[in-house]
């Protein structure tokens, strides 16, 4: 991180607060480069300096975590959580939602309500 020029840890810093805002949209590298005028690899390559980890996997924790609370706090469907979190698949949210929490959206919900 060090290494890096300032004004690329402050495009850093822009670029996670606009993805912390808009992590409901369709989200890319190439659209985000672009949007901060970096070419997609170098964009890739910070990123995943700064964050630690590549953009998808950061997006999807995002994605994840809003949706957990939704599910915790609203009466919304899996289905309309996922569209409110930017899945526009339900069965694909679900199974990312699986994948990284070892329980489907549902059974989430119900077990974060018995306890």
């Amino acid at each position: 991180m060090s290494h890096l020029p300032f004004t690329k840890r402050v495009k850093y810093e822009e670029i996670h607060q606009y993805i912390e805002t808009h992590y409901m949209e369709p989200l890319t590298v190439s659209s985000l480069a672009e949007t901060y005028g970096l070419s997609p690899n170098y964009f890739s390559s910070v990123f995943k300096k700064e964050a630690g980890c590549n953009f998808i996997t950061y997006l999807t924790k995002i994605r994840i975590e809003k949706s957990k609370q939704l599910l915790l706090e609203t009466d919304l469907t899996v289905q309309q959580i996922a569209e409110k979190v930017g899945y526009y698949s339900n069965s694909f949210f679900i199974r990312t939602f699986k994948k990284q929490e070892n329980i489907t959206p549902l059974e989430y919900r119900k077990s974060k309500y018995i306890t």
